[in-house]
């Protein structure tokens, strides 16, 4: 069953809001609309919709199809190399699988076409009869090839991720198995995972869905808004999500901001004392983790009209430009915590893909044309 055509045109235009900017974003500061069309005239692809969308039709999904797709046991192989042999194991994760579905239903939005629609639906169906505790609910974190148990612990990250896919195929879907399965998945964290004391959710559950970490990380704070939770209010339109969403930001913001530098940190035991790490102090602050807490911001500002969500994260954002961003266009996977001039001679490839999202919504809020600069080195890096 498709969505009506309104409510796949609204996620249309949420997923495009990445890419689209000569169109799609307004100029709040009144700047000569020459200013914008001499950075867009710099290059003909990357700010171009299209370029990115025909990136991921052709030259990334295709791939995946072809090479990733376990026609045999069903759902994707987890673990390749560069020539797409698989290496390290034949273990699936709920998580990657939940990614792919995301994905497809993300192809199928953009084409229509319903081969896209079909790879995600037959991914749904062994997520749901292999992943899924049916016994105390909750996604396992990691199971075989065929879809046996291999670990039946609970971690936040694992539990969050797998409802990202499932939440865009229930808005293309409607389908209510799916809905029922991410709604018992969100009353877990609530109800299991959330602690009614201190406030926050706990790192890992065992499978009983009693706690075994008491621990927080990123993961179990930050994740369960930018992995699924806002893309799930889109889809319901149930303000408890969205309610839920601003609730568990302004507990990040409360807990989880270093005091003597106002980063965002990692790690903290049950009590939000900060875990400080003693070694690698150049990658004790995690750029794109304090980019996803400023994007959650963003968003949530976007949907709601707080404009105290922007005025709290404005000294984050500065530091993320100032410490995070290489001349050459990367954005460093981490900084010093007191030594911000620390930093990887490495990054990620989400972290680059999370900075390039950063530039664009920057500028979408502000219509200064820096951030469109930012946004072409990161593209072109």
């Amino acid at each position: 069953m498709k969505t009506s055509l309104t409510k796949l045109k609204l996620f249309i235009s949420l997923i495009l809001l990445a890419v689209i900017i000569s169109s799609g974003c307004s100029n709040p500061k009144n700047q000569e609309s020459t200013d914008v069309d001499k950075i867009i005239a710099t290059d003909t692809n990357v700010f171009e919709g299209n370029f990115w969308k025909n990136q991921a039709l052709t030259d990334i999904l295709p791939y995946w199809t072809k090479h990733s797709l376990d026609t045999v046991d069903g759902a994707f192989i987890t673990h390749l190399d560069r020539s797409w042999n698989q290496i390290n194991g034949t273990e699936k994760y709920p998580s990657m699988i939940s990614r792919h579905i995301f994905s497809y239903s993300a192809a199928y939005l953009f084409t229509g076409e319903e081969k896209y629609l079909k790879i995600a639906s037959d991914a749904v169906d062994f997520l749901l009869e292999h992943a899924w505790d049916k016994e105390y609910g909750g996604w396992y974190n990691c199971i075989d090839k065929q879809g046996n148990l291999i670990d039946s612990t609970k971690g936040s990250f694992i539990q969050f991720y797998t409802n990202t896919g499932l939440t865009l195929y229930y808005l293309v879907t409607h389908d209510k198995n799916v809905l029922q399965h991410i709604e018992k998945s969100n009353e877990i964290a609530e109800t299991k995972r959330r602690d009614s004391v201190n406030g926050g959710f706990f790192n890992i559950l065992n499978r009983d869905l009693s706690v075994k970490s008491y621990d927080r990380s990123f993961s179990s704070e930050v994740v369960p808004v930018s992995s699924y939770m806002l893309y799930l209010y889109l889809a319901t339109r149930n303000d408890k999500y969205l309610h839920q969403a601003e609730r568990i930001m302004k507990m990040v913001l409360d807990k989880m901001t270093c005091p003597e530098t106002n980063w965002i940190l990692e790690s903290f035991d049950k009590d939000w004392n900060y875990k400080e790490r003693t070694e690698n102090l150049e990658n004790e602050i995690n750029i794109g983790h304090n980019q996803e807490v400023v994007w959650m911001f963003y968003r949530l500002y976007l949907l709601t009209g707080k404009k105290e969500y922007l005025d709290s994260t404005r000294i984050i954002t500065e530091k993320i430009y100032k410490w995070g961003f290489g001349d050459n266009g990367v954005w460093y996977t981490g900084v010093g915590r007191t030594d911000p001039s620390l930093h990887t001679d490495f990054s990620y490839w989400w972290i680059q893909v999370y900075g390039n999202m950063f530039d664009i919504f920057n500028y979408k809020l502000t219509g200064d044309k820096k951030y469109l600069n930012h946004f072409k080195k990161g593209a072109d890096f």
